[in-house]
């Protein structure tokens, strides 16, 4: 999943390649790179096709992948994100990824509150239990998550449609 990571713009790409290379694992050259904004990045790694993505558009729900299926829920429940990965068109893996929440992140979040006289809105790509745990986390209550980018855009313009900033 990193060799396909090195080439992506998410940031959670970037911890992904982080970990690995801080662990000394191989990360072997990415061929072909395409990003589906939302949804998936894929690649060729030696040869072989790894796409890593949203487990509902990689094979994990497979009725046949019941394992996979568990680990993807489990992972939700717990408030984490699953990053499903598929190597030739079969599911390999599940990575269990956490946000980690930066230490007064609380209480920027009250004080830019306090400046606006708004209440924050949490627009993620997330799932909701991830997105919820994160809000919870940091005093947010306004939560919408599993949003892909366009439905990011067209949140922010409803919200100023309506006066809001």
């Amino acid at each position: 999943m990193a060799a396909v990571e090195t080439h992506s713009e998410h940031p959670l790409g970037a911890a992904v390649v982080g970990a690995a290379r801080e662990r000394g694992l191989d990360v072997p050259p990415a061929e072909g790179f395409r990003a589906t904004p939302g949804h998936a990045v894929e690649a060729i790694v030696g040869g072989r096709h790894v796409r890593a993505g949203r487990p509902a558009l990689s094979g994990a729900a497979d009725p046949g992948r019941a394992d996979v299926r568990r680990v993807v829920t489990d992972a939700h429940d717990a408030g984490r994100t699953a990053v499903a990965v598929v190597v030739d068109g079969r599911p390999a893996g599940v990575v269990v990824l956490a946000d980690q929440v930066r230490p007064g992140a609380a209480a920027t979040v009250a004080a830019v509150s306090a400046v606006t006289g708004t209440p924050p809105v949490l627009l993620t790509g997330d799932n909701a239990g991830a997105a919820h745990r994160l809000a919870a986390d940091t005093g947010i209550t306004d939560v919408h998550a599993a949003l892909l980018p366009e439905d990011k855009v067209e949140r922010v313009r409803a919200l100023q449609r309506r006066g809001e900033r």
